[in-house]
C-alpha cells in the first residue's frame, strides 16, 4: 500500500466515519474526515485533495453538490460516491457529473480501499498525461516564443493557475534546499474572499540560472500541494532545457546570419575586383595601339 495516498471521507454517521478512517488508516492511507458536506467543502478548498470519497444522503448539502462543487474547484480531483439506500437514477446523476465510481453500503473494506486506489492512479495518469504532452510540445520547438508560450498554456492546464510568469535572465546563482533540489519558493497574500498564493523556482542552466518559473492562484482555496510543487519542479527541468536549446538554435540562426552577410559581401568584393581586372586589361589593350 503507497502511504502517501491523501482522502476525504466526508459521512454524517459518526461510527461509519470512525470505522472506516480507522481500516483506511490500517491500509496505508492518509485519511481526513469531514462531518458534513459543508466541513468537507471547507477542507478540499483550504487544500484540495487528490480523492474524495462522500456519503450521497446527507443534511444539507449533499454528496451530488460536493461532487460538482470538488469539480468545479479542481477538475482532476477523483469522487466516490457512498450510499445505503440510493436509486439506479441517483447513480447514473452522479456519474454523469464526473464521480468516479458509485457504491452501496455496507462495502467490503478491502475492495473499497482498491477502489480508493484504481481513482488515485487514473487522477495521477491524467495529470502525468498532460505534463507528458506539454513537455514533448516543448522539447519539439526550437522557437523561444513557442516554447514559452506552451509552457504557459501547460503550467495552467496542469497546476490550474490563474497566472503565469516566466522571466529569463542569463548568468546568475540558484538556490538549493536542504536535500540539494531546486528550492521552491511561496508567497501568500490578500484576504477575504480573493486569497493568492504564488510558487516561484528557478530555470537551471548549464551555466548557471537562467531565470524564474513562477505561478499563481487566486480565490477562495487557491493553495498548490506538494504534489503541484513537485511538478513545478519538473516543469522547470524541462523548460530550462527547452529555453537553453532555443538560445542556441538562435544564436546560431545569427551566426548564420552573419556568415550569409560576409559571404555576399566577399562575392560583391570578388566581382568588383574582377570588374576592376577587366578595366585594366580594356585599357591595356587600348593603349598598345595608341602607343604604336
Amino acid at each position: 500500500m503507497r502511504p502517501d495516498i491523501r482522502l476525504l471521507y466526508i459521512d454524517d454517521e459518526l461510527s461509519i466515519r470512525e470505522m472506516t478512517s480507522r481500516e483506511l488508516g490500517r491500509r496505508g492511507f492518509d485519511v481526513t474526515t469531514a462531518s458534513s458536506g459543508e466541513e468537507g467543502l471547507v477542507l478540499f478548498r483550504k487544500e484540495p485533495f487528490p480523492v474524495v470519497a462522500t456519503d450521497l444522503k446527507m443534511p444539507g448539502i449533499t454528496g451530488l453538490d460536493v461532487l460538482r462543487e470538488v469539480k468545479s474547484i479542481d477538475p482532476d480531483a477523483e469522487v466516490l460516491i457512498a450510499t445505503g439506500y440510493g436509486s439506479q437514477d441517483d447513480a447514473i446523476e452522479c456519474l454523469k457529473a464526473g464521480a468516479y465510481d458509485y457504491l452501496y453500503k455496507p462495502f467490503h473494506m478491502d475492495e473499497f480501499a482498491t477502489l480508493l486506489l484504481k481513482a488515485s492512479d487514473q487522477r495521477n495518469l491524467k495529470i502525468h498525461l498532460s505534463l507528458y504532452e506539454c513537455i514533448r510540445f516543448m522539447n519539439q520547438s526550437l522557437d523561444l516564443h513557442e516554447v514559452l508560450s506552451t509552457l504557459t498554456q501547460g503550467l495552467k492546464k496542469t497546476l490550474r493557475a490563474q497566472e503565469t510568469h516566466v522571466e529569463i535572465q542569463d548568468g546568475m546563482d540558484f538556490a538549493l534546499d536542504d536535500s540539494g533540489q531546486l528550492a521552491v519558493e511561496e508567497t501568500h497574500g490578500g484576504g477575504g474572499d480573493e486569497l493568492s498564493v504564488s510558487l516561484r523556482v528557478p530555470l537551471k542552466g548549464r551555466q548557471g540560472r537562467l531565470g524564474f518559473l513562477g505561478v499563481s492562484r487566486r480565490g477562495k482555496s487557491p493553495s498548490f500541494s506538494e504534489h503541484d510543487k513537485r511538478a513545478l519542479l519538473l516543469f522547470a527541468s524541462h523548460a530550462a532545457q527547452a529555453v537553453e536549446n532555443a538560445n542556441l538554435y538562435r544564436t546560431l540562426q545569427a551566426r548564420i546570419a552573419d556568415l550569409e552577410k560576409t559571404r555576399e559581401q566577399l562575392v560583391q568584393s570578388e566581382k568588383m575586383s574582377a570588374v576592376g581586372r577587366l578595366a585594366a586589361g580594356v585599357a591595356h589593350e587600348i593603349n598598345n595601339p595608341l602607343s604604336g
